[in-house]
Protein backbone atom coordinates (compact mmCIF):
# COMPACT_ATOMS: atom_id res chain seq x y z
CA UNK A 1 0.00 0.00 0.00
CA UNK A 2 1.50 3.28 -0.46
CA UNK A 3 1.65 5.69 2.56
CA UNK A 4 1.42 9.72 1.75
CA UNK A 5 2.00 12.38 4.25
CA UNK A 6 -1.58 13.97 5.31
CA UNK A 7 -0.13 17.43 4.09
CA UNK A 8 -1.20 17.70 0.41
CA UNK A 9 1.82 19.60 -0.11
CA UNK A 10 4.16 17.10 1.01
CA UNK A 11 4.55 14.76 -2.05
CA UNK A 12 6.41 11.92 -0.07
CA UNK A 13 5.32 8.55 0.20
CA UNK A 14 6.60 4.62 0.74
CA UNK A 15 5.23 1.81 -0.69
CA UNK A 16 4.97 -0.93 2.36
CA UNK A 17 2.90 -4.04 3.22
CA UNK A 18 0.54 -3.48 5.78
CA UNK A 19 -2.14 -6.18 7.85
CA UNK A 20 -4.98 -6.66 5.82
CA UNK A 21 -8.46 -7.39 7.79
CA UNK A 22 -7.63 -11.38 8.04
CA UNK A 23 -3.95 -10.75 9.29
CA UNK A 24 -6.12 -8.59 12.17
CA UNK A 25 -8.41 -10.48 12.83
CA UNK A 26 -5.39 -13.23 13.79
CA UNK A 27 -3.59 -10.96 15.86
CA UNK A 28 -6.44 -9.53 17.53
CA UNK A 29 -8.09 -13.00 18.08
CA UNK A 30 -5.23 -14.08 20.01
CA UNK A 31 -4.75 -10.97 22.10
CA UNK A 32 -8.05 -11.60 23.50
CA UNK A 33 -7.61 -15.06 23.78
CA UNK A 34 -4.49 -14.66 25.93
CA UNK A 35 -6.03 -11.75 28.04
CA UNK A 36 -8.60 -13.55 28.92
CA UNK A 37 -7.23 -15.52 31.80
CA UNK A 38 -5.66 -12.32 32.78
CA UNK A 39 -8.98 -10.38 33.48
CA UNK A 40 -6.82 -7.13 34.59
CA UNK A 41 -5.37 -6.82 31.11
CA UNK A 42 -9.00 -7.20 28.89
CA UNK A 43 -10.01 -4.31 26.90
CA UNK A 44 -13.34 -4.78 25.83
CA UNK A 45 -12.67 -2.50 22.55
CA UNK A 46 -10.47 -5.54 20.89
CA UNK A 47 -14.10 -7.77 20.70
CA UNK A 48 -15.71 -4.54 19.22
CA UNK A 49 -12.49 -4.33 16.72
CA UNK A 50 -12.83 -7.56 15.55
CA UNK A 51 -16.96 -7.47 14.98
CA UNK A 52 -16.15 -3.96 13.14
CA UNK A 53 -13.58 -6.16 10.76
CA UNK A 54 -15.80 -9.18 10.52
CA UNK A 55 -18.52 -6.71 9.49
CA UNK A 56 -16.72 -4.78 6.95
CA UNK A 57 -15.18 -8.08 5.01
CA UNK A 58 -16.82 -9.85 3.07
CA UNK A 59 -16.79 -13.69 4.32
CA UNK A 60 -15.66 -15.63 1.22
CA UNK A 61 -12.78 -12.81 1.25
CA UNK A 62 -11.59 -13.48 4.78
CA UNK A 63 -12.19 -16.89 4.71
CA UNK A 64 -9.61 -16.93 1.42
CA UNK A 65 -7.46 -14.29 3.14
CA UNK A 66 -7.11 -16.63 6.29
CA UNK A 67 -6.69 -19.63 4.05
CA UNK A 68 -3.88 -17.73 2.36
CA UNK A 69 -2.38 -16.97 5.81
CA UNK A 70 -2.32 -21.39 6.99
CA UNK A 71 -0.83 -21.78 3.62
CA UNK A 72 2.76 -20.05 5.05
CA UNK A 73 4.82 -21.41 7.00
CA UNK A 74 5.38 -18.13 9.48
CA UNK A 75 1.72 -17.64 10.03
CA UNK A 76 -0.08 -20.93 9.54
CA UNK A 77 -0.13 -22.00 13.74
CA UNK A 78 -1.07 -18.91 14.53
CA UNK A 79 -4.16 -18.50 11.87
CA UNK A 80 -4.93 -21.98 12.99
CA UNK A 81 -4.86 -21.46 16.73
CA UNK A 82 -7.09 -18.06 16.05
CA UNK A 83 -9.38 -19.61 13.70
CA UNK A 84 -10.11 -22.50 17.21
CA UNK A 85 -10.44 -19.58 19.56
CA UNK A 86 -13.13 -17.80 17.09
CA UNK A 87 -16.09 -20.26 18.36
CA UNK A 88 -14.49 -20.78 22.08
CA UNK A 89 -14.88 -16.92 22.24
CA UNK A 90 -17.19 -15.48 19.52
CA UNK A 91 -19.68 -18.56 19.12
CA UNK A 92 -22.56 -18.62 21.21
CA UNK A 93 -24.65 -15.46 23.46
CA UNK A 94 -22.80 -15.93 26.68
CA UNK A 95 -19.04 -16.35 24.61
CA UNK A 96 -16.60 -14.18 26.47
CA UNK A 97 -15.84 -12.47 23.25
CA UNK A 98 -19.60 -11.43 22.56
CA UNK A 99 -19.73 -10.13 26.04
CA UNK A 100 -16.99 -8.08 25.61
CA UNK A 101 -18.11 -6.52 22.09
CA UNK A 102 -21.46 -5.79 23.97
CA UNK A 103 -19.95 -3.91 26.45
CA UNK A 104 -18.21 -1.92 24.33
CA UNK A 105 -20.29 -0.80 21.80
CA UNK A 106 -22.12 0.66 25.11
CA UNK A 107 -26.03 1.67 25.57
CA UNK A 108 -26.00 3.42 22.26
CA UNK A 109 -26.29 -0.35 20.29
CA UNK A 110 -28.62 -2.93 20.81
CA UNK A 111 -27.08 -5.70 22.73
CA UNK A 112 -29.14 -8.51 20.92
CA UNK A 113 -27.79 -6.93 17.65
CA UNK A 114 -24.37 -7.06 18.41
CA UNK A 115 -24.87 -10.58 19.43
CA UNK A 116 -26.71 -11.76 16.40
CA UNK A 117 -23.93 -10.15 14.55
CA UNK A 118 -21.34 -11.78 15.77
CA UNK A 119 -23.04 -14.98 15.84
CA UNK A 120 -24.12 -15.13 12.59
CA UNK A 121 -20.42 -13.50 11.05
CA UNK A 122 -18.69 -16.36 12.98
CA UNK A 123 -20.85 -18.84 12.11
CA UNK A 124 -20.90 -17.84 8.29
CA UNK A 125 -16.84 -18.31 8.21
CA UNK A 126 -16.46 -21.10 10.09
CA UNK A 127 -19.12 -22.96 7.39
CA UNK A 128 -16.95 -21.60 4.66
CA UNK A 129 -13.64 -22.43 5.92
Amino acid sequence: MEIRALDLSDSRSVTMHVAGPGALIVAKVHKIAERVSASDRINDKDALDVLRLFQATDTDDLASRLVQLGSHDLSAEVTAEAIEHLNPLFGNQRATGVTMAVRAAGRTADPDTVTASFLALVSDLLAVL
